[in-house]
């Protein structure tokens, strides 16, 4: 019987230990599963709150575009600009295209023409009251631009005018000979980018964030050629292609595309617009 009774009290034991062991594998199962089940949790919050960062609200998204509204309406175009129309240009078809351009959406510009770089008509150009901005459209051949002359188109800067050169390379280096830049030419193919950082407080600001090549007739220059004062607006690949320099109280700035059709332009219009209106 003492026999019988210790076999019985072994198999107790043995059900103690099975029981405690099952106990341990179910809470570390029940453990297991909270961790888990917390974890889950915790991703799916997060993604709810990455979504709800970069869903804009319907009031915010109508704030954006009144403000874009609000800048469009309230932001002057200037009322006169000088448009160069020489010998060194093409002005059987670019210029008067140009100047169709310049005028779209803003029909009460008054644009006038001149047609030498000669110092007394060029002196006259400069020093009309009431005109602030001077459009030299693409090149086709080298100006004669006297010393006198160059001093003249440095202080009509100087005094806090602008003046716009369009693309090409010529325009590049005459930009050098007047302004004593030392602008390299480069070439990228587009698209081209806009510098967010750059674009602050100027008309460009509002302006989309891609332009397109609508030609191969986009010229550029080398973002790091860009004197002290530069800064590039359109860019890809170190190419700028829209870019202006500060010059004492006016400025200069350079549109890389030369306009040479009318598809798809629409975008290079808004930026020569922005372009005289620095």
């Amino acid at each position: 019987s003492s026999q019988a009774a210790s076999e019985r009290s072994r198999v107790g034991d043995m059900t103690s230990v099975e029981a405690l062991v099952m106990g341990n594998k179910s809470r570390r199962s029940m453990v297991a599963g909270a961790t888990l089940a917390m974890a889950v949790g915790l991703v799916l919050l997060a993604g709810w709150h990455v979504s709800q960062a970069n869903e804009m609200s319907p009031m915010e998204d109508e704030q954006v575009r009144t403000t874009e509204l609000s800048f469009a309406q309230t932001s002057k175009f200037v009322d006169n600009v000088w448009v160069y129309n020489g010998k060194e240009v093409e002005n059987r078809k670019n210029e008067p295209f140009i100047c169709r351009l310049i005028k779209r959406h803003h029909y009460q510009t008054k644009l006038h023409e001149f047609f030498s770089f000669e110092d007394s008509p060029l002196r006259s150009v400069l020093w009309t009251q009431y005109y602030h901005v001077v459009v030299f459209p693409t090149l086709v051949a080298y100006p004669d631009i006297s010393k006198v002359g160059k001093t003249d188109l440095r202080a009509y800067v100087a005094a806090g005018n602008n003046m716009v050169f369009m693309g090409g390379y010529l325009s590049l280096q005459v930009m050098n000979d007047i302004f004593g830049f030392s602008l390299r030419d480069d070439f990228k193919e587009g698209p081209y980018y806009r510098n967010d950082r750059n674009v602050r407080d100027t008309p460009f600001q509002f302006l989309p964030s891609r332009i397109n090549e609508p030609s191969p007739r986009v010229f550029g220059a080398m973002s790091r050629s860009l004197p002290p004062g530069g800064r590039s607006l359109y860019d890809s690949l170190g190419c700028s292609v829209v870019f202006y320099i500060s010059y004492d109280l006016g400025t200069i700035v350079y549109v890389g595309f030369q306009y040479d059709t009318p598809f798809t332009i629409d975008r290079w219009v808004r930026v020569l617009h922005a372009a005289i209106d620095m």
